[in-house]
């Protein structure tokens, strides 16, 4: 069954760890190859409507459902989100950080200035 076994290929970007973390989550699995389909993983459009919105929610960054589509794999999408990112103007994207991240050593998001003024960011993705 895909994505049963250990992962082969880790996240090496915080953008991806975002990514994967939004997919084990959504496809229910414990542990994926970076590498592999999110459709062969057992993701269908349904799923994919609630990725995106997910992703959106937790980063700030519109990502197109259809762009979607035509990413096949974690890096890919985590690629496509810091390049949207990169484009939008100063201070446009942020991200949720759930509260106590910081405290239990996972990495921190996106802050915006709101959030990070609020003494919930660690530091910022990306920047």
């Amino acid at each position: 069954m895909a994505g049963s076994g250990s992962a082969t290929t880790g996240p090496s970007t915080p953008t991806e760890e975002l990514v994967a973390q939004v997919w084990r989550e959504l496809l229910e699995l414990e542990d994926f190859d970076l590498t592999e389909d999110f459709f062969e993983l057992g993701g269908h459009s349904m799923i994919a409507v609630q990725v995106v919105y997910e992703l959106e929610q937790r980063t700030g960054v519109p990502l197109e459902l259809a762009s979607f589509f035509d990413l096949a794999t974690v890096p890919e999408v985590a690629a496509e989100l810091d390049r949207l990112r990169a484009e939008q103007p100063a201070g446009a994207g942020s991200v949720l950080i759930e509260e106590g991240s910081c405290e239990r050593g996972e990495p921190a998001g996106f802050a915006s200035p709101a959030v990070a003024g609020e003494g919930r960011s660690c530091e910022r993705w990306g920047a």
